[in-house]
């Protein structure tokens, strides 16, 4: 078999980017003749590839041109095949005649008609999470063509810090005396929830006047990230008043991340992950940050049962049922039971709020 990779540029450090690099990288040293058609490049290029690099970032004029002259057989995809932008792609698989190997990303309930349209005609699909697998199947998709591969990260990078390179991370990033929140998600507006995620940051801190010069929310995105989806995430935090709790790492778009050898440093600076999303279809961000030993707080939906409810290393809660006082009462969980100001180390926090 002669395999073509399709998705997010491996040098990006999105969770697609981050999965793509160490997959590929890994089935290249294995000799496995695999080729990456790398979406939304601006041309970073490791040698080894050898790949030109087209315009269409969604792959549309790249794809029939790297299979025929690279002669490949197999496309394995990993992207949000759900988007209007791929409308394209069933039909260029089925004029090319090859065989797909689909990564599928479903984080609603049940699987959208959109996304069924685009996806029901692979040789094989691949479930990252067990929601992702039981959606398949509720849908009817064959059960032995459907392989439950979750992601993980690398622990040879991520891992709990000392004490004292725990208080280096938090002075470098001058949160000595800060019980720091930590969201990790990009500017794409609705499904991520930001909106959500400040609002009951908002009341938390009217409800607890001392937070406000105890706490901070540290969100790794882009306040000002271009395109229609997003949000002012500046602007959003002056509406609820608690623009001067939150904190930004400025420069951050699809390329120009931080790399994961950095980006460990803000998960050991940080007391607690916090996510409010409306779906995922696994969240990589909880791994990374449950290997660090900071306990989570995540939505009790799609993934979040079982990434944070088996292992019990955080707080799930209900966005739908009373979602505003939940997660400002799983905000004050965490404070309150902690000694002084920070929990950073903790991997284990009893599931109280479900």
């Amino acid at each position: 078999m002669k395999y073509l990779w399709m998705s997010t540029s491996k040098n990006l450090t999105t969770g697609y980017g981050i999965v793509t690099n160490n997959l590929v990288e890994r089935l290249r040293k294995k000799k496995v003749d695999i080729m990456l058609l790398g979406l939304q490049n601006l041309g970073h290029q490791k040698e080894e590839w050898n790949l030109p690099v087209m315009d269409g970032i969604y792959g549309n004029d790249s794809l029939e041109f790297y299979t025929k002259i690279y002669e490949r057989d197999t496309l394995i995809t990993l992207l949000d095949n759900w988007l209007p932008q791929y409308e394209w792609l069933p039909n260029y698989i089925k004029r090319l005649k090859l065989n797909h190997i689909c990564h599928v990303t479903i984080y609603s309930d049940p699987l959208p008609p959109v996304l069924h349209n685009k996806i029901k005609d692979a040789n094989f699909w691949v479930a990252p999470s067990k929601f992702v697998k039981g959606m398949l199947l509720d849908a009817g998709y064959d059960e032995k063509r459907i392989r439950y591969i979750p992601h993980g990260v690398n622990l040879k990078i991520f891992g709990k810090f000392s004490e004292d390179d725990i208080r280096k991370c938090k002075q470098m990033l001058d949160y000595q005396d800060k019980f720091v929140f930590l969201a990790i998600a990009t500017n794409t507006g609705f499904e991520k929830n930001w909106q959500g995620l400040f609002y009951a940051y908002k009341v938390f801190l009217a409800q607890n006047p001392e937070a406000k010069k105890e706490t901070v929310l540290h969100c790794h995105t882009s306040p000002n990230y271009p395109g229609g989806a997003s949000y002012d995430l500046e602007l959003l935090g002056k509406m609820f008043g608690i623009s001067d709790n939150l904190r930004f790492i400025f420069g951050m778009n699809l390329n120009a991340g931080t790399p994961q050898e950095e980006i460990v440093k803000l998960y050991n600076a940080s007391d607690c992950y916090v996510s409010a999303t409306m779906g995922e279809s696994f969240g990589l961000g909880l791994m990374e940050a449950m290997a660090c030993g900071i306990p989570c707080i995540v939505s009790n939906n799609t993934t979040g049962p079982q990434l944070i409810g088996e292992p019990e290393t955080g707080l799930l809660v209900e966005l739908i049922k009373c979602s505003r006082d939940l997660f400002i009462i799983a905000l004050c969980a965490l404070i309150i039971n902690s000694p002084g100001v920070s929990i950073a180390g903790t991997v284990s926090v009893p599931l109280g709020i479900k």
